[in-house]
């Protein structure tokens, strides 16, 4: 057995998950992956499966050390492994956290008798050390003004992650006595109970803004002048704009006439709301910003306080959870450094050359798709053709970043770590690390490439598209079996990466989110004839997945956008994948499967789940994901000789061609 993510046997693979007593015309999926979960018992899918191999080969990769060159690549894993220090020989550096909250002029469970203004606190935080609270606020690019960055808006996932602990593994009296466990650990001796009651309450009652608030976010731009509107005058938009301007440089500087991008709004009310519930309970709201500077910087403080904090989980479930979480803090750091220290190694000029291949053909596909369409309007056309060919793509890695040399060049901001068992300011090297604004101000103006900073978490594995900025990312991390080896076939690589591709590059025409232009502003670029067209084929698709799911979904389900992004990528990838494998090309190479048989196995053996997989709010279960998509395909029934009216092959097609 061997952890690397690619050590794959696609064609032993395939074999051994297929239940070959099924008919593949009546469950294509139980005949493609109906014995996976017996071949592999620990994991949930294809998706967990890969992601574990990523974690073990890289956990080992940065135990291999000392580097002695400290390279970019080597200073990010070298960060990795300091943090990654504290699980294995269950290290204490709580000194150095109190030290962190100090230089934000917060303490906890000991508020310092000062006086803070809280919304400075949370926007220092946020821009000057990425530590993101009630909010997530960066500077991104901005994409209406090439040579400058523009301050983003956003729910935090930081406070997210938090409401989803709280509720698995910290219910009812567990979360009072864990963090009282902190309190005491953190503390100078004093009884802690009032406290972390009352902040029970506090955050309880934010979680309560949040969920309440979520029916009423917007996505757009706006003005620094607008702030104070969008938070119901509770907070002016001249103190919004000062707080932000003391921690941006000099030249950065904002007016109140410069935009931001908030990418839902429901943040700033609640933020609005929150800070003006417990505006005359300053030490009360001290006390919770405290925590939870505290509970986000804990992984890198104590192992013994994060496995209190974490429900007393397993020892393989905190080894996952705290190489997530150190992967999670490098990553914010140095994203493109970590990824290219991985890797590097696996992904050779061929294989990315390859997938670019694949990127581009199935785009141009969906050009001369979209050119051909009979239902769209010429107007609507033009514009569905705009927005393809200005859509910006980021295969595995950014183009500035294919070099040594500008992996360094891009991250000189980074300090040199001592790979040693020190606990000096461990945890302050790790956090002081991330670039500030400032840092990441100077390091634009020397760039061409706006998606570079775009950081996101590249050791996970993945692809999508970000509505906001037009960008398609394709990780490295998805670049290796059961999706991707540029030595599979050609029918297996379409039918793999091929079709995530074709999925993300459908999200451009997303139901809900599509009405954006390649600069995040909002516009009606449907003819009124062609939307009710293309809802009419989105009500068709609903229909069908609510017929396979035995239920009634409602147009508006959460599911749709991913279901279409499944439905139509599919189309757009089997079109690429035929201009360059004729239909009379038969043999694939794998058995005695033909070419179409491979490509169809590969889109449904990237689905192979375990039985018991628990359900998402936004996604289809992983069969129907497999065989809803295929029952729309006449090329699959030729395939598979399906009959007509079989399940797989029923007469009624939805289609967006």
């Amino acid at each position: 057995t061997c952890f690397t993510p690619d050590c794959y046997d696609f064609p032993r693979e395939l074999s051994m998950a297929m239940n070959v007593a099924e008919d593949p015309c009546t469950d294509f999926y139980q005949f493609v992956c109906g014995r996976w979960s017996k071949v592999h018992p620990v994991d949930k899918n294809q998706f967990t499966s890969l992601q574990r191999k990523i974690f073990f080969s890289l956990y080992d990769d940065i135990r291999k050390g000392p580097w002695n060159q400290q390279s970019a690549r080597e200073k990010s894993a070298i960060a990795l492994s300091m943090c990654e220090d504290i699980f294995i020989n269950r290290q204490e550096y709580l000194d150095d956290l109190r030290n962190v909250l100090s230089q934000h002029q917060l303490g906890w469970p000991d508020i310092p008798d000062t006086d803070v203004d809280v919304l400075d606190v949370l926007v220092g935080l946020a821009l000057d050390a990425d530590i993101h609270l009630l909010f997530q606020m960066k500077l991104v690019p901005n994409f209406k003004q090439d040579d400058r960055l523009i301050l983003s808006l956003s729910q935090s996932p930081s406070l997210i992650l938090w409401f989803q602990t709280r509720a698995l593994h910290l219910a009812g009296p567990s979360l009072g006595e864990a963090l009282l466990q902190v309190a005491n650990a953190l503390g100078s001796g004093q009884d802690y109970t009032a406290l972390v009651e009352s902040l029970l309450k506090t955050d309880t009652n934010l979680m309560s803004m949040y969920f309440e608030g979520r029916d009423k976010d917007l996505i757009g731009y706006s003005q620094f002048q607008e702030l104070g509107d969008l938070t119901s005058g509770r907070i002016s938009s001249e103190r919004w704009l000062e707080a932000v301007n003391r921690h941006l440089p000099q030249e950065a500087q904002m007016t109140a006439q410069n935009e931001l991008y908030i990418i839902g709004t429901a943040c700033l009310a609640v933020t609005s709301r929150f800070l003006n519930k417990y505006a005359r309970e300053t030490h009360r709201l001290r006390s919770f910003l405290g925590w939870h500077v505290v509970r986000t910087l804990l992984p890198l403080a104590s192992y013994r306080l994060t496995k209190k904090l974490m429900g007393e989980s397993s020892e393989p479930q905190m080894a996952i959870t705290y190489l997530e979480s150190c992967i999670g803090r490098v990553s914010d750091i140095a994203p493109y450094a970590l990824a290219h220290f991985f890797f590097g190694k696996f992904l050779t000029e061929t294989a990315l050359r390859t997938a670019e291949s694949l990127v581009n053909g199935i785009r141009e596909a969906s050009l001369l798709s979209f050119r051909n369409l009979s239902w769209m309007e010429e107007g609507t056309r033009r514009e569905a053709l705009h927005k393809l060919a200005s859509l910006h793509k980021v295969v595995a890695f950014p183009k500035g970043l294919s070099s040594k040399e500008a992996i360094d060049n891009h991250y000189s901001y980074l300090p040199e770590f001592r790979q040693v068992q020190t606990s000096k300011l461990k945890i302050g090297k790790i956090l002081n690390s991330s670039a500030s604004s400032r840092d990441f101000y100077q390091t634009l103006k020397q760039s061409k490439y706006l998606s570079l900073y775009l950081h996101t978490p590249l050791i996970a594995v993945n692809a999508f598209y970000m509505f906001v900025y037009h960008v398609m990312f394709i990780m490295p991390s998805i670049h290796f079996p059961p999706y991707f080896d540029s030595r599979m076939p050609l029918a297996a690589r379409y039918g793999g990466l091929g079709h995530v591709i074709g999925h993300e590059i459908t999200h451009v025409f997303d139901p809900f989110m599509g009405n954006m232009d390649e600069t995040g502003v909002k516009v009606n670029w449907f003819s009124d004839v062609s939307r009710v067209r293309f809802i009419g084929r989105l009500e068709c698709l609903v229909r069908q997945y609510s017929e396979a799911s035995h239920s009634y979904r409602e147009p508006t389900s959460l599911t749709l956008s991913e279901d279409f992004a499944d439905d139509s990528g599919l189309e757009q990838t089997f079109a690429a994948y035929r201009s360059v494998v004729p239909r009379g090309d038969a043999s694939s190479g794998v058995g005695t499967l033909e070419n179409d048989q491979l490509f169809f196995m590969a889109t449904c053996h990237k689905w192979c789940s375990a039985r018991l997989e628990g359900k998402s709010a936004y996604y289809s279960p992983k069969n129907m994901r497999c065989n809803v998509p295929l029952m729309n395909s006449w090329d699959f029934a030729r395939a598979f000789d399906c009959k007509p009216g079989s399940p797989m092959n029923p007469v009624h097609k939805c289609s967006f061609k």
